[in-house]
């Protein structure tokens, strides 16, 4: 049976899981439903609970639309959080509900230097982390590759490489990778290191197909907007 992603007012990323490196886009990569944060328990850390709580605030300003707000109370819950994989996790919720709705409102470089800002603290590529790096590793190239920034786009791949042991760096993988590259996709250098990750010339030809629909939509989630669409609107 396939899995079908929830709709959650806290929506966020989708669990690893194994994916054939040469099967073939357009055919559907199975995802496994979202795991958004459950409640803490009353015994919970303080800690832990005012991340929860500071996640779920940030939420809430990003689908209002009152950004400014959203990406302030994120940095301040960052910067004044405490060390630990669970805290780490919980921010990257807060992160995803954050960045979603910037891109979907074409506020791409808002965006893209929240993700950069985070990435650059995290501080580990193992264990809980990869999956969640890996997913804000590809909204960073959805937008650089719509920007037309190859030189960045090549960066963040060589970013991507070092997740290789992870399920989740498969090509095709379980979040939007290798569709957000899609606009820079014949570019010989692109190409080549969508190869080293894994990708088939298959795969590669497919991404025509993908600038003119939304990335990664299924029920209850609209996906990323076409990149045909948003290169032609950049704020």
């Amino acid at each position: 049976m396939r899995p079908v992603r929830l709709a959650l007012p806290f929506c966020l990323m989708v669990v690893s899981a194994s994916v054939s490196a040469q099967q073939a886009y357009p055919v559907p990569v199975p995802r496994v439903p979202p795991s958004p944060p459950q409640p803490p328990q009353p015994s919970a850390s303080p800690e832990i609970i005012a991340a929860y709580r500071a996640g779920q605030e940030g939420a809430r300003l990003a689908m209002q639309g009152r950004f400014e707000e959203a990406i302030a109370h994120f940095r301040q819950t960052v910067e004044t959080s405490p060390a630990g994989s669970e805290i780490y996790l919980l921010n990257s919720f807060h992160l995803r509900a954050l960045v979603m709705p910037l891109i979907r409102a074409n506020r791409l470089d808002e965006a893209d230097h929240e993700l950069a800002w985070f990435l650059d603290r995290a501080p580990s590529r193992n264990g809980p982390y990869a999956s969640a790096l890996l997913r804000f590793i590809d909204l960073r190239l959805y937008i650089q590759a719509g920007h037309g920034n190859v030189d960045q786009v090549l960066a963040l791949l060589d970013t991507r490489a070092l997740f290789l042991d992870s399920p989740s760096a498969r090509c095709p993988a379980q979040s939007y990778f290798p569709e957000v590259v899609a606009p820079l996709h014949h570019d010989p250098r692109i190409a080549a290191k969508l190869r080293a990750l894994g990708c088939s010339d298959v795969v590669i030809a497919q991404l025509d197909d993908v600038a003119s629909r939304p990335i990664g939509a299924e029920i209850h989630d609209p996906g990323l907007p076409p990149r045909s669409a948003m290169s032609q609107r950049r704020r």
